[in-house]
């Protein structure tokens, strides 16, 4: 069984790479001669899969069910680009690439056409807005990485996992009670915690950079 290497300060830490099913998937995956990096393009086909449910799910309501599970199998893709990554020592000089540009698309992807779902103005104007929010908290980690070659900052309330999560609910409601308004009320709280989360993360790398010019 491959053993768990100690997160590094740029990977999110996560309580499930410690499970015992994910162990199993990741030596699985290690026995074959797949790459992180091909991981990382098939996490951005189930994006892409993921969002033709949500933009298609106008001729079938258990389309949002789709969306669902591809929004958890590309969350399950990008957790194992890291380990075989690392437990396999398969990472690549481009590595770190192919770790975050299919992070930014896939949340466009599924964000954008959840709006579109739910054929309102106003859950297209939220899935545009939560999607800019989403880049916005990246963007602030990312450039907070680099300025202080520091740790990244990886708070929520609404950071990737926690967005996802409340997506992933909300399709899953919208499937159940085959009203897309729970679908809206969804994207609106996504848009509104990605924008905190920005703020806050924003808030403590100014802070940070205070305390280090004291020094």
């Amino acid at each position: 069984m491959a053993q768990s290497t100690p997160p590094s300060n740029d990977r999110r830490p996560l309580q499930t790479r410690g499970k015992a099913w994910v162990n199993t998937f990741t030596n699985l995956l290690l026995k074959t001669g797949i790459t992180p990096n091909q991981i990382s393009v098939l996490s951005v086909l189930f994006g892409f899969l993921g969002a033709s449910a949500f933009f298609y799910s106008g001729h079938s309501n258990w389309l949002f069910l789709a969306a669902a599970v591809f929004i958890q199998l590309r969350l399950i893709a990008n957790m194992m680009d890291g380990l075989v990554a690392t437990e396999g020592k398969r990472g690549t000089a481009n590595g770190q690439l192919y770790n975050e540009v299919p992070d930014r698309l896939t949340d466009v992807l599924f964000l954008a056409s959840a709006g579109y779902a739910t054929g309102q103005p106003a859950g297209i104007a939220f899935g545009w807005a939560a999607s800019c929010g989403a880049l916005m908290t990246a963007y602030i980690r990312l450039h907070g990485a680099a300025i202080t070659e520091g740790a990244h900052d990886f708070s929520g309330p609404c950071a990737k996992p926690q967005r996802m999560f409340l997506l992933t609910v909300s399709a899953l409601l919208t499937a159940i009670f085959a009203n897309p308004q729970v679908l809206k009320i969804g994207l609106a709280l996504i848009m509104i915690g990605t924008y905190y989360t920005f703020a806050r993360r924003a808030v403590r790398l100014s802070q940070q950079l205070t305390e280090r010019a004291k020094k």
